[in-house]
């Protein structure tokens, strides 16, 4: 049976999921983009309602609540019970502390985070793997906070997903990429050796060749050793996804301002599940 929450994960997470029992996790967060989003949600009847409604806040402030949060960070990590390291806890407590007087958004902004990401490790399976969207705006303080929580040996990989949307700076290189940063509980994740096509471009410049049985291949010899790949076997796709954003005239497109395409959340599923 499959069970739907709707609120904030961190209460379900708390309230509803037992330690361990989750296999993946993919959240796409708000990425501290002083923005807040709209949408036209629809009734039971599935007609729109008649005004817009707010679908979520990115704009962050270090008010008493969010500033007692950072005061009780270290205590709130450890008594989790995540399994997260005194000194771990610690990084992040001085970390929060130093940002909430250079740059208090932030710091708003990652506590919001910490809490949550906390409570994911302790419900995430020892064999499970959590993705977590952003973009460079924060991504290198979440990292921070990520190898402090699931431990750097677990990460895996920074993805860049590439896309192209209209809308370029004049002063700056175009920004048309995404980051989602893949970490697992421990060595022992769930890997499916997840595969996709090869591209005509790909399968030109690379499979010359053809093995005894006439198949076309690609053969190579690394360290005396004789590989041969074949191109109906696919590949491991690259650190960087070159998948298309959905414009507003998509038939995935449901009116949500965030909303990600299915084929990027098709390909992590797959890969880690």
């Amino acid at each position: 049976m499959n069970t739907l929450y709707y609120g904030d994960c961190l209460t379900i997470m708390q309230q509803e999921m037992a330690a361990d029992s989750v296999d993946l996790i993919y959240l796409d967060p708000p990425f501290n983009s002083k923005r807040n989003y709209h949408t036209i949600y629809k009734d039971h009847t599935g007609n729109p309602l008649p005004e817009q409604v707010e679908a979520f806040c990115d704009q962050w402030v270090l008010d008493g609540i969010r500033r007692r949060a950072i005061r009780d960070m270290q205590t709130t990590m450890l008594e989790a019970r995540a399994g997260i390291e005194h000194h771990s806890a610690k990084l992040v407590h001085s970390l929060l502390e130093q940002l909430q007087d250079t740059q208090p958004k932030l710091a708003a902004y990652l506590a919001y985070m910490t809490e949550r990401l906390v409570w994911m490790k302790k419900v995430l399976k020892r064999s499970g793997s959590i993705y977590l969207h952003c973009d460079p705006t924060a991504s290198h303080y979440v990292k921070m906070v990520m190898d402090a929580i699931f431990g750097h040996q677990n990460f895996r990989n920074e993805i860049v997903w590439c896309y192209s949307t209209s809308g370029r700076s004049k002063k700056t290189f175009a920004k048309k990429h995404d980051i989602i940063l893949f970490y697992s509980k421990s060595r022992q994740y769930t890997w499916t050796n997840f595969r996709i096509p090869v591209s005509q471009k790909y399968l030109d410049s690379h499979y010359r060749q053809v093995d005894e049985k006439g198949r076309r291949c690609r053969i190579r010899v690394d360290a005396g050793k004789t590989r041969i790949y074949y191109p109906e076997d696919g590949m491991i796709c690259n650190d960087w996804w070159d998948i298309p954003y959905l414009n507003s005239q998509s038939k995935e497109r449901l009116d949500y301002p965030t909303q990600k395409p299915l084929a990027l959340l098709e390909r992590i599923i797959k890969a880690s599940s």
